[in-house]
């Protein structure tokens, strides 16, 4: 599916087929970008994050944090659901609105790279507006 925007909000495919729009393919060597605009992840007790894959195989996939030192590795999730612990990277109580997905696997077969349909996000609150 080609609408970055199916990857968003709960998990809703239905496993009818790789037309059905409700989850995005990443491709091969490709990378995204996904910012966090109604709510953002705090680190905490736990996993505060979960992907979850569609297709047959589960494609490795890289994901990044957007921290004060600039993007950092938290490893690879290689399964239909991938959860995910910001701990080895920040402090308890720290922030995230951006992270990075990024392809880490061989470029072969007939739906190459990962098939996400949902980001999960566990751990977290929804983002205030200032006010005057």
């Amino acid at each position: 599916a080609a609408d970055i925007k199916a990857m968003l909000g709960a998990p809703d495919y239905a496993g009818v087929g790789y037309a059905d729009g409700s989850f995005y393919s990443m491709g091969c060597s490709t990378e995204v970008e996904v910012s966090f605009t109604d709510n953002v992840l705090i680190e905490g007790p736990g996993p505060e994050l979960c992907l979850t894959e569609v297709g047959i195989d589960a494609e490795p996939i890289e994901i990044l944090l957007k921290t004060q030192v600039g993007w950092q590795s938290l490893g690879f999730g290689n399964q239909k659901t991938t959860t995910v612990d910001f701990s080895a990277l920040v402090e308890p109580g720290t922030v995230i609105d951006t992270i990075r997905l990024r392809d880490a696997g061989a470029c072969d077969g007939p739906y190459p790279g990962p098939d996400i349909d949902a980001i999960i996000g566990l751990n977290g609150a929804a983002r205030r507006s200032a006010e005057l």
